[in-house]
């Protein structure tokens, strides 16, 4: 009896840690990432940092370490929540807007800046299907972040960038075998 009564206790209040009224999380504090009706965001390049990236620069694909190339992706936002982010991105061919196949959504964790109001996430990968078929030419990284709050109703803000992608060194082989 004594056992079942601790452990109930200590149950008791594991639950009451972890979440407050209704099982909501509580805040995370002053390092968390504030939501607003009305959010927006930068779409910027940076595996450790963010870096803007400027319409028309070149944009280098970083070699994978399962043999396929990607660009580093990276966003600085103002109004998405820190958890419940997502990022969708979708790499089109700059002069036709014909896709290139290269496209994915996924759940994005955004962390506090030194400026209250601005969250960033980088080291983002969007896998480039067939690089070599767009090596030296203009393509357009389409993105959309977003998030769904208790309402169910979604909030997004979109971005593009125009860029030149650009082969990483000199070995053709960098990015998987052409065909």
């Amino acid at each position: 009896m004594r056992t079942r009564r601790f452990g109930l206790l200590l149950l008791a209040s594991f639950g009451a840690s972890c979440g407050g009224p209704g099982g909501e999380l509580p805040d995370a504090g002053p390092s968390s990432c504030k939501s607003t009706p009305s959010p927006t965001f930068e779409l910027g390049t940076g595996v450790s940092a963010f870096e803007p990236i400027v319409d028309g620069q070149d944009l280098e694909y970083a070699p994978g370490s399962q043999g396929g190339c990607h660009f580093w992706l990276a966003v600085r936002t103002r109004g998405f929540p820190s958890r419940g982010t997502k990022l969708r991105y979708e790499v089109v061919f700059a002069d036709t807007g014909t896709t290139t196949m290269s496209r994915s959504s996924f759940a994005i964790p955004l962390n506090a800046t030194d400026d209250p109001e601005v969250c960033e996430h980088y080291g983002a990968t969007a896998f480039l299907v067939r690089p070599w078929t767009y090596e030296d030419r203009r393509v357009r990284i389409e993105t959309e972040v977003w998030y769904e709050p208790a309402s169910g109703q979604k909030i997004a803000a979109t971005a593009s960038k125009e860029v030149v992608a650009r082969w990483p060194g000199s070995d053709p082989r960098l990015c998987g075998p052409r065909n």
